[in-house]
């Protein structure tokens, strides 16, 4: 049998050379490294990411801008809210304040606006009501005012119109009734008294007339009686008297009899009517005196 050496060819085929030996012992790790190397990649991916992370800029959030959850970019401040420098999310408006886009803090309400919580802008207090500054809703105008558009306060009524609540404007006063000033509601014209249109207070009727309640003019006094001034409704005239055109006061009628129409005698003059009717005592004295002396003068011849 032959000898096997290095330079037999012959003996190649039954023995394996040193090449293919060591490539035998190493195959088995070629096919492992990969596997190795994917399972560490796969360990220290979160790490990784992390990494990525902590690396990345921070969100930079000016005033009236905020930053959105897992964005590094800030944005802008959204109307009708506020964002104060860094925060995450923005704030609502609060009530009585307004805010534009990239407000960093509330606006207050001007005045004879309103805003309500939330508001991008002031709104204009509508008529009939009344907006003060820093008020989230208006407030109606009360009995006695009026309230035009944008208005900051109530305006006081003026004499001769009456302003009901809620009223946007002065309404005239009717026939028949009087408005003093800040009037909520016509008042009724008394009897005894007269209203025209756009009075503030009710005229004393005239003497001749009468003037029954609620009237707008006097009404002349009818004939058969009288009207003093200031009366809801016409006197009758009494009798003996005459009442007419309108008359004031009662006159006496023509052709009354004496007694009716005499007129009464003043204290004075029936005193001195009395006294002259009486006789004084000197002069009862008198009326004695004569019979006395002629019954002396009858005696006196006898005496002789």
């Amino acid at each position: 049998m032959p000898k096997c050496g290095r330079k037999t060819s012959s003996c190649r085929g039954n023995r394996p050379t040193r090449r293919a030996h060591v490539s035998m012992q190493t195959a088995p790790m070629r096919n492992t490294i990969p596997l190795f190397v994917t399972l560490l990649v796969a360990a220290l991916a979160p790490g990784y990411a992390l990494a990525q992370d902590a690396a990345a800029p921070a969100c930079q959030a000016r005033p009236g801008q905020h930053c959105p959850s897992g964005t590094t970019e800030a944005a802008t401040c959204p109307a009708g809210q506020l964002c104060v420098g860094g925060t995450a999310a923005p704030i609502a408006c609060p009530a009585g304040s307004y805010c534009p886009e990239r407000s960093s803090s509330p606006r207050p309400c001007p005045a004879g606006r309103s805003c309500a919580a939330g508001a991008a802008e002031a709104t204009d207090c509508p008529a009939g009501s009344f907006c003060p500054a820093g008020v989230a809703a208006p407030i109606a105008c009360p009995a006695g005012s009026y309230c035009p558009a944008r208005s900051a306060r109530p305006r006081s009524c003026p004499p001769g119109s009456s302003c009901s609540a809620g009223a946007e404007e002065a309404t005239e006063c009717p026939v028949g009734t009087f408005c003093p000033g800040g009037t909520g509601e016509p008042i009724a014209c008394p009897a005894g008294s007269f209203c025209r249109a756009r009075a503030n207070q009710p005229q004393r009727c005239p003497a001749g007339s009468s003037c029954a309640a609620r009237v707008a003019e006097a009404t002349a006094c009818p004939d058969g009686s009288f009207c003093p001034g200031g009366v809801g409704a016409p006197l009758a005239c009494p009798a003996g008297f005459e009442c007419t055109n309108g008359a004031r006061a009662p006159r006496r009628a023509r052709g009354a009899t004496v007694a009716a129409a005499a007129p009464a005698t003043p204290p004075g003059q029936a005193r001195a009517a009395q006294a002259q009717a009486q006789p004084t005592p000197a002069a009862a004295q008198g009326q004695g005196r004569p019979a006395q002396a002629g019954q002396g003068q009858a005696r006196r011849p006898a005496a002789q």
